[in-house]
C-alpha cells in the first residue's frame, strides 16, 4: 500500500519515500498514509511546547546570545503526525538495513539519508517562511504617508519577439533584463497603495552594482513625486545581488544622499514574499502580448517600453529604460556571516542584524567596523531614457469591489473569523470562486480583485481544511466523552503525548540557515572514475549527463566484479557537474593562450560540420569507442588487458552489448574474451 503525497509537499523527498515505504511493515503502512502528509505552516506559533512548531525554539542560535530568545515553556511535548513522520523514516530505514542483498543496499542508503536530508530542509524553510511573513505584515501596519516598502526582484528574462518571425529568428535570442520595484505605502484615507517602477536595461550585469543604481534611481523619483517621503523600508529575497555587504551597505548610503532614512532591510526565504512582483511582471508581459499581436514587434528596450506604454499603459506602473550603471568609487564591502542574516535595522551607531525576525536582541555592527566612506559615489544608471519618468505614473489605491452580505451571514461571523484592518470580510465566502493558493490558508473570495488584495497586503488564515477520517474519528470519540456521564472516567489526554527526558529533541536551532557548508573532498577513486567518464565522452562527442553519472556511479564494479563505491561515496548529480565544470575550466586553460580566437572558431566550426555529417553513420554503425561504464573496450582488447578482468564481469560485457553466449558451456575467460575480440573488429579504430 502506497501513501500519499509526503511529507510537506518536498517532491524529491516525496518521490524518494514513495518508492521506499514498500519496506515498512503493514501495520506501519496504514500510519503513514493518513499522518506523514499535513501543512506544517498551520501547527507553527511563536509558543508552543512542540520542538517541531515552536517559532523561537527552532530559530534560536544555541551559540550566540545575541540571536537568543527565552520561552516560557519547555518542548517535552509531541506532535502525532512529525512523531509519526519520524517513525515511518526510521522503519524504513531499518528495512534497508535488514535486507539480505548488499548491492540494493547500498543504493537504498544514499537515497534514504538524501530524502531524510530534503525532508528536514523543506520543514526548515516552511518554518522560516512563516516567520519571516511577520516581518511584512509588521512593516506594512506601520506605514503611513511618510513611509513606503519597496519590493525588488528581478523578472525572467524577457526573450525578443516578432509579430511574424521564421524558425531561424527563434533561435540564438539574447533576453532583456528587466527589474521589478513594487511601492507600497498607506494614503491619507489609511488605504493601501501602490505603484511600480519597472527598469528595461539595453544591458547589464544582474549583480550588485546594477542593484544599487537601480535602487538609486527608484528614491530619486519617489523623492521628486512625494517629497513627503521620510522613511524607507526594502523587501529582498536571498540573491547575491540583494544579499550581500555592498547592498546592504550601500541602501543606508542612497537614503543619505536623497535626503530619506532607510530603516529596514528584510530578506524572505526563497519562493516566499516576492508575490507582489512576479504578480506585476505577469500583467504587465500580458499588457505588451496585446502589443504584439496587433503587428508590432518587440525587439529592443525601447520597443519594451512602448509596449507596456501602449494603449494607455498599465496603471500605476513607471518605466525606464537605461544602460549599464556608470563607474563610481564605491568599493566592495564584505560583512561576515552576511548569508545568514534575514533581519536588518539601521540607525545611527551601525546595523543591528538578527538571524530571524524578532528572535533575541539582534547584534550590533558598528559602522566603523565596516571600513566605509562616508562620502563614496553610488553608481549611476547611465544613459536613462526620461520621458516617462515619475510623470504619469502615480500610486493607486488597492480596492476591491463590495459584495452585499445577506443580514444572517452578517450576524454569524464571529470574533475568531474577523479579518484584519487592511481587508476586508464583505467578499469572504465559503463557496467563493478564487481561493488563497497559501498552502494551509482557507480563504476565498467571490471576486479576483478581493484575492489580489488579500495576496499583496493581507494576512493569510492558517488552518486545516480537510481533516482525514483517522482524525474526525478521534475528535468525535472525544466529543462523546465529554458527553458522557460523570461515571465515565476522565483519562488525561496529554499522558500519551508527554515525551520522557531520556527521548532525543530536535536540537535549539534546528530551522536556522548554516552559513557552514560541509565540504568534502573527492577521494582517488572518484576522481579517476569521473575523469573516465569525461574522457569518453570527449573522445565519443556524447558528453556524459551529470545525472547518469551520479546514478551509474552506484552500480559501477571493478575488474572483479566487486563495487567501485560505498553508499558514503557516492556523489550527487550537482556533484558531478561541479567537477565536470571545474575539470573543463582547467582544460581550456592552456588553449587560451595558445592559438587565436579565429583559429579556435574555425576548429569549433569543422568540428561541428564533421559531427552532423557522421550523425547517420553513428546510429547505424558501431561507434568508437566501445564504452562500457567507465571501461574503453577498445583500449582493453589493443593492450590485451580483458583477460585481467573476471569471468562475472567479461559476462556482463557480453550482456550489455547483446553478444550471444548461450552456447558458452564452460565457466572459462577464453569463450567470452574470443566473443568480445570478435566484437571488437567492427569498431572503426581496427580497421
Amino acid at each position: 500500500m502506497r501513501s500519499r503525497p509526503l511529507c510537506f509537499g518536498y517532491p524529491s523527498a516525496q518521490l524518494a519515500l514513495i518508492s521506499m515505504v514498500d519496506f515498512v511493515p503493514c501495520d506501519r503502512q496504514l500510519q503513514s498514509a493518513h499522518c506523514v502528509y499535513f501543512p506544517l505552516q498551520v501547527h507553527v506559533s511563536e509558543s508552543s511546547d512542540v520542538p517541531d512548531h515552536c517559532r523561537v525554539y527552532a530559530l534560536n542560535d544555541p551559540t550566540d546570545r545575541d540571536y537568543q530568545s527565552q520561552c516560557s515553556h519547555e518542548h517535552r511535548t509531541y506532535c502525532d503526525k512529525c512523531d509519526d513522520l519520524t517513525k515511518t523514516i526510521d522503519d524504513i530505514t531499518a528495512a534497508i538495513e535488514a535486507l539480505a542483498a548488499d548491492e540494493v543496499k547500498e543504493e537504498l542508503r544514499f537515497v534514504m539519508g538524501k530524502a531524510k536530508q530534503d525532508i528536514v530542509s523543506w520543514k526548515a524553510h516552511l518554518l522560516r517562511s512563516v516567520n519571516q511573513e511577520e516581518a511584512r505584515l509588521d512593516i506594512i501596519n506601520a506605514l503611513d504617508d511618510t513611509s513606503v516598502l519597496l519590493v525588488q526582484d528581478w523578472a525572467m528574462k524577457f526573450l525578443p519577439r516578432k509579430f511574424r518571425e521564421s524558425q531561424t529568428d527563434w533561435f540564438a535570442k539574447r533576453g532583456i533584463s528587466w527589474h521589478l520595484t513594487v511601492a507600497i505605502r498607506r494614503g491619507n484615507d489609511h488605504k493601501i497603495q501602490m505603484m511600480t517602477f519597472v527598469n528595461v536595461f539595453r544591458s547589464c550585469s544582474q549583480d550588485s552594482c546594477t542593484v544599487l543604481s537601480v535602487m538609486s534611481e527608484v528614491v530619486r523619483q519617489l523623492r521628486e513625486g512625494h517629497p513627503q517621503l521620510q522613511n524607507i523600508y526594502y523587501w529582498q529575497d536571498n540573491a547575491g545581488c540583494y544579499h550581500c555587504g555592498t547592498t546592504i551597505v550601500g541602501a543606508k548610503l542612497i537614503g543619505q544622499q536623497h535626503g530619506v532614512s532607510v530603516r529596514r532591510m528584510d530578506f524572505c526565504d526563497s519562493q516566499a514574499g516576492k508575490g507582489a512582483c512576479d504578480r506585476r511582471a505577469a500583467t504587465i508581459k500580458s499588457h505588451m502580448k496585446i502589443f504584439l499581436n496587433s503587428g508590432n514587434n518587440i525587439e529592443s528596450a525601447e520597443e519594451m517600453k512602448n509596449a507596456i506604454l501602449s494603449s494607455g499603459g498599465v496603471p500605476s506602473v513607471n518605466v525606464t529604460v537605461s544602460g549599464p550603471p556608470e563607474a563610481s568609487t564605491f568599493s566592495t564591502v564584505r560583512l561576515e556571516g552576511v548569508s545568514t542574516i534575514s533581519n536588518i535595522e539601521y540607525s545611527e551607531e551601525g546595523l543591528r542584524v538578527w538571524k530571524a525576525y524578532k528572535i533575541g536582541p539582534g547584534k550590533l555592527i558598528q559602522w566603523e567596523k565596516l571600513d566605509v566612506q562616508p562620502n563614496a559615489e553610488i553608481p549611476r544608471l547611465s544613459a536613462i531614457d526620461c520621458d516617462t519618468c515619475g510623470e504619469n505614473a502615480q500610486f493607486k489605491t488597492v480596492t476591491s469591489k463590495k459584495a452585499k452580505i445577506p443580514p444572517k451571514q452578517a450576524s454569524t461571523t464571529g470574533p475568531s473569523d474577523s479579518p484584519s484592518c487592511d481587508e476586508s470580510s464583505s467578499d469572504e465566502s465559503n463557496v467563493g470562486l478564487f481561493s488563497c493558493p497559501e498552502e494551509g490558508c482557507i480563504k476565498r473570495y467571490q471576486r479576483f480583485s478581493s484575492l489580489q488584495r488579500h495576496l499583496d497586503c493581507g494576512r493569510h488564515h492558517l488552518a486545516i481544511e480537510n481533516e482525514s477520517l483517522f482524525d474526525r474519528a478521534i475528535v468525535g470519540y472525544s466529543e462523546r466523552l465529554d458527553v458522557q456521564s460523570g461515571s465515565v472516567p476522565n483519562i488525561p489526554t496529554e499522558v500519551s503525548k508527554v515525551r520522557s527526558v531520556e527521548n532525543p529533541l530536535l536540537p535549539m536551532g534546528w530551522a536556522l540557515r548554516s552559513s557552514q557548508v560541509k565540504r568534502t573532498r573527492f577521494t582517488a577513486n572518484q576522481k579517476d572514475y569521473l575523469t573516465k567518464k569525461f574522457d569518453l565522452g570527449e573522445i565519443s562527442g556524447r558528453k556524459s549527463d551529470p545525472e547518469s553519472v551520479a546514478r551509474a556511479m552506484m552500480a559501477a564494479r571493478d575488474s572483479e566484479g566487486n563495487r567501485l563505491f560505498t553508499s558514503a561515496e557516492f556523489l550527487t548529480s550537482q556533484q558531478v557537474a561541479s567537477f565536470f565544470s571545474r575539470l573543463a575550466a582547467k582544460r581550456r586553460l592552456p588553449d587560451v593562450t595558445s592559438g587565436s580566437d579565429e583559429e579556435e572558431d574555425d576548429a569549433e566550426t569543422e568540428s561541428a560540420l564533421q559531427v552532423l555529417s557522421n550523425a547517420v553513420m553513428r546510429e547505424v554503425s558501431l561507434e568508437h569507442p566501445i564504452v562500457y561504464d567507465c571501461y574503453n573496450i577498445c583500449d582493453l582488447i589493443s593492450s590485451s588487458k580483458l583477460s585481467s578482468f573476471s569471468i562475472q564481469m567479461l559476462k556482463e560485457f557480453c550482456n550489455f552489448f547483446e553478444i550471444d553466449t548461450s552456447h558458452v558451456k564452460v565457466r572459462r575467460k577464453k569463450p567470452y574474451l574470443d566473443l568480445l575480440v570478435a566484437f571488437g573488429k567492427d569498431c572503426p579504430c581496427q580497421k
